[in-house]
């Protein structure tokens, strides 16, 4: 973990404590068998607001090291609405559903190689 061994097992099943931003390493004493690796992301960490919304939601992200995050918006049939890439500001971006029809999205982060999804209600705006 975090490129230091923590152990070796002949176990197919094991367990550690982590905790957000750890990167998990897994391999065997075989070359060939390659080797896994995952950075733990723990959606605890983020913050999605307004939900619901009737226009634009901001989604806080976790201390991370990026500058930009690819951002995907699926409906409820999960066809994909938009695939952008945003700049953070602040470990924050601002996602427009102004021009969506009121429903239920799912908005995909990719984050490294990890990705986190979350969902969000569209309402309609009231004119009064």
């Amino acid at each position: 973990m975090n490129g230091r061994e923590l152990f070796e097992t002949n176990s197919n099943i094991f367990s550690v404590d982590v905790i957000h931003g750890d990167l998990i390493s897994v391999s065997s004493k075989f070359a060939c068998e390659g080797k896994l690796e995952k950075r733990i992301i723990l959606n605890n960490n983020f913050l999605v607001y307004p939900n619901p919304t009737s226009n634009d939601i901001e989604i806080v992200l976790p201390e991370i090291n990026m500058k930009e995050v690819s951002v995907a918006v699926y409906n409820i049939q999960l066809q994909l609405i938009s695939n952008k890439s945003y700049q953070l500001d602040n470990n924050k971006i601002k996602i427009s559903l102004k021009d969506n029809p009121s429903g239920m999205y799912f908005i995909k982060l990719e984050l490294d190689d990890n990705s986190v999804t979350f969902k969000i209600i569209k309402q309609w705006k009231s004119l009064y």
